[in-house]
């Protein structure tokens, strides 16, 4: 399995910042490096799981985590919240 992909952000909630997030997987990413940082996952954006049986679906998920780390590494990211996923 692909380890997390910490990525350098200019983090903006309340305020913009500098951070660092994981990249989870090609949907999803936690915001700071600590056991305690939020999951924060893509709205209306579905990619494959990296618990996925299939090879193939495997390596797309894989595929879709190091893209997702390419597009967010040095951008500026804001956080808008909008309900809750499972």
């Amino acid at each position: 399995m692909l380890g997390h992909i910490v990525v350098s952000v200019l983090l903006c909630t309340a305020s913009c910042e500098p951070a660092e997030i994981r990249v989870w997987d090609g949907d999803s990413i936690r915001l700071g490096t600590t056991r305690q940082a939020e999951s924060v996952r893509t709205f209306n954006i579905d990619a494959p799981e990296l618990e996925a049986r299939c090879r193939h679906e495997l390596e797309l998920a894989r595929q879709a985590k190091v893209r997702l780390a390419q597009i967010l590494q040095g951008q500026r990211i804001e956080v808008l919240r909008q309900g809750a996923d499972r």
